[in-house]
């Protein structure tokens, strides 16, 4: 006996479905236990400006003084900053900077390579322009 294509059409149809039911993530994340790809943010940090002023402080709290050049933030993002540094002597670097206590750390300064072992998060290093 012959079966309508759509008939088979269908049968393959649901048990593709079905199939993919797992929606190609294999992670298992139980109740209390956070992956990897969770960033957690102390409320306090969520309201810290991001603007020069700010990362100057963080700056000379960090090297002991302030910054004889310019500071600009690139990109501030759940308590990471990256910002360049420039002066009229030296070639720009770049600053990554950490929320802490309400205020912004300088955590790193340097022409490449700035946020590697800092602990930026991996899911938010590449959207502040970290290029680790």
């Amino acid at each position: 006996m012959r079966r309508p294509l759509s008939v088979l059409l269908g049968v393959a149809l649901a048990g593709a479905l079905v199939a993919g039911c797992g929606g190609g993530d294999d992670r298992s994340v139980s109740i209390g236990q956070v992956d990897d790809t969770t960033t957690t943010l102390a409320p306090a940090n969520a309201a810290l400006p991001c603007t020069d002023d700010a990362l100057r402080v963080g700056y000379a709290q960090t090297y002991g003084s302030e910054p004889a050049g310019s500071i600009s933030p690139l990109r501030c993002l759940a308590g990471w900053a990256l910002a360049t540094y420039s002066n009229a002597v030296e070639a720009p670097t770049f600053v990554l900077f950490h929320a802490e206590a309400g205020t912004w750390v300088a955590k790193s300064q340097g022409v490449a390579h700035v946020c590697a072992g800092q602990g930026v998060p991996p899911n938010i290093a590449p959207q502040i322009g970290c290029d680790t």
